[in-house]
């Protein structure tokens, strides 16, 4: 139901033509071939989605993850979502060493209607010359490093991908510098894996981000209430899960242990 009747599927995806519908295809297919034992064919459409954008390639070590003991196939696979990567991007790479390319000036400069990683720039980062360089390294390593954790953590069943590339995809959401509405097409197909009130949320306060063009980017009302909506009470009802979760296991373990 949320990806259906949403209408950022009508007007950001049929309408505007954004491209991030054609991802969604390939994530499923890559959950039902790898839950199916399939990971060649698993690999070839998880490489077919980064040929749509590139950030499906953080998805990598998590399908691979029951690999980890068998380098053979790990490295064969490996090789083989290069090459199927290399093929599908070839045309776009060679656009991208064009100094005036979109890819660059997107992974550069681009920000809009973003909450943690306007923090980063223009908080943590502020006083530094290169604050937005800075800050894009850090999410770099942010989400990459929260990859590999869910892999090396959580991976070693394919039973368990659709839940932990959901995880993935929205912490990549939440730390994008672009917050762009349609980008939850790449989530809300995998959310009835992952049913959290916070990932669910996301979907209700996306819409918020047309605001910005009644009321302008710059405008102190939407860059101090209504993005830290859009993301914060997302980010309020996770964090509180995962605190009330951490409360009940420090009490269960008490009284278990005063027994």
């Amino acid at each position: 139901m949320l990806y259906w009747w949403n209408p950022i599927v009508i007007l950001q995806g049929f309408g505007a033509g954004h491209m991030d519908l054609i991802i969604v295809p390939f994530l499923l297919a890559t959950v039902l071939l790898a839950k199916q034992g399939w990971f060649t064919w698993a690999t070839q459409t998880l490489a077919g989605a980064v040929g749509v954008k590139l950030w499906p390639a953080l998805l990598l070590p998590i399908l691979l993850r029951p690999f980890l003991f068998r380098p053979l196939k790990l490295v064969s696979l490996g090789l083989l979502f290069v090459i199927t990567c290399g093929l599908l991007l070839a045309p776009q790479l060679v656009h991208a060493l064009n100094p005036d390319a979109g890819l660059n000036a997107y992974a550069t400069e681009w920000r809009t209607h973003a909450f943690l990683f306007t923090i980063l720039e223009d908080g943590v980062f502020r006083a530094f010359e290169n604050a937005g360089t800075l800050a894009r390294i850090t999410v770099a390593i942010a989400v990459l490093g929260v990859a590999a954790f869910l892999a090396l953590r959580f991976a070693e069943s394919a039973q368990r991908l659709p839940a932990l590339l959901a995880i993935s995809i929205a912490v990549l959401l939440f730390l994008s510098p672009t917050g762009y509405p349609w980008y939850l097409i790449w989530l809300a197909p995998l959310l009835p894996f992952c049913p959290h009130p916070g990932l669910n949320a996301l979907t209700l306060t996306a819409p918020l981000y047309w605001l910005r063009f009644q009321l302008g980017d710059d405008a102190p009302l939407y860059q101090w209430i209504i993005v830290p909506i859009a993301f914060g009470v997302p980010l309020a009802l996770i964090a509180h899960s995962v605190f009330y979760k951490e409360r009940n296991y420090e009490i269960r373990h008490h009284h278990s242990g005063a027994q």
